[in-house]
């Protein structure tokens, strides 16, 4: 079986359509109008989001990676880790997934680009929030006037000889 793609100009596609269905060792057509370039484009687009848009162990460290460097470009007030978690974050296949999966109707895409959305974020969100709640956690006694942990009233001060 061999699998064919036929770029014809549109004056001529009537009749290249025509000869397609009358021959006998031809089957299953599918006639699409648009640019020429555009059938590529689609074809590269459909093969990238189809390998992107999977939940993987490696898109869940990334994105989480990706949430912890902008949560630490908020804190820090750096718009450059900002950007760096940008570029870390592996979300634009999905997102692309989704995009690609509405345009042509594909369900399997749509439901695979969005699970890997919903539980990449969450995964993202609950790890970030419990490594910000536990540096918040070791720090309180700090903050409270408490002494720093580890140390205790019988131990001795760091500047203290003996």
């Amino acid at each position: 079986m061999y699998h064919l793609r036929i770029v014809a100009p549109q004056e001529r596609s009537d009749d290249a359509l025509g000869l397609l269905k009358a021959s006998p060792s031809v089957c299953n057509v599918i006639f699409l109008k648009g640019e020429p370039s555009d059938a590529v484009i689609w074809e590269q687009v459909e093969f990238r989001t189809s390998e992107e848009s999977k939940l993987s162990a490696s898109y869940l460290t990334f994105i989480v990676l990706a949430t912890l460097i902008a949560v630490v470009g908020l804190l820090l007030d750096s718009p450059i880790l900002i950007v760096g978690a940008m570029v870390v974050g592996p979300e634009f296949g999905p997102i692309a997934g989704v995009c690609v999966a509405l345009v042509e109707r594909q369900r399997k895409l749509a439901a695979r680009s969005f699970l890997a959305l919903a539980v990449g974020f969450a995964a993202a969100i609950a790890l970030s929030y419990r490594r910000r709640r536990a540096d918040h956690l070791r720090d309180e006694p700090r903050r409270a006037g408490g002494l720093p942990i580890g140390r205790s009233r019988s131990s001795p001060p760091e500047h203290d000889p003996v």
